[in-house]
């Protein structure tokens, strides 16, 4: 299992920065310098952890570099991922800001080296979590599961993990 839910964070920061990405992390909380109290920083209720990633594209009809951003929120299982642990204020932050695709990265497995479950993680668009919550009698998705297999990335070394072929290509024709 991932020990800290701050090593997925770094780690979806980090590879989406290698990726050639804008992705900078909306702090959930800090201790205040002065007091020593837990302050929660202002901004709507349920913003993902990376509002606003920026990813540079070549637009071929108009010869041109374009940005398009998404937003990602970071999730940690170990045997599954229940559906409840994406609560209420992510779904209605994300249903209040449609102009942007939505994203989960999802890390599962208990390390990268065990022989059992190791540790995989996936960049799953909401609208295919949401499909899978609807789909599954369960109230979990699975460690294995083939329908979030295309979306598996791979473990590079140092933390960060490889995009899947596609991605891009997948996002603008969505």
């Amino acid at each position: 299992m991932v020990k800290e839910r701050g090593v997925t964070d770094k780690e979806a920061g980090l590879s989406m920065r290698s990726w050639g990405w804008t992705a900078y992390k909306k702090r959930d909380a800090v201790i205040c310098p002065k007091c020593g109290h837990i302050v929660l920083p202002s901004g709507p209720a349920g913003t993902f952890d990376f509002p606003n990633v920026g990813i540079q594209v070549f637009n071929v009809d108009s010869w041109k570099a374009e940005t398009i951003f998404i937003d990602v929120e970071v999730k940690a299982g170990t045997t599954s991922f229940a559906f409840g642990e994406f609560d209420a204020d992510k779904r209605a932050w994300a249903i209040s800001t449609p102009e942007r695709p939505k994203y989960i990265w999802l890390c599962m497995g208990r390390s990268l080296r065990d022989k059992k479950k190791p540790r995989k993680t996936y960049l799953i668009p909401l609208y295919i979590f949401y499909g899978l919550e609807k789909e599954f009698v369960r109230k979990s998705l699975p460690y294995k599961c083939d329908d979030i297999t295309p979306y598996e990335l791979e473990w590079l070394g140092n933390s960060l993990w490889k995009l899947y072929d596609g991605f891009i290509e997948g996002m603008i024709n969505a």
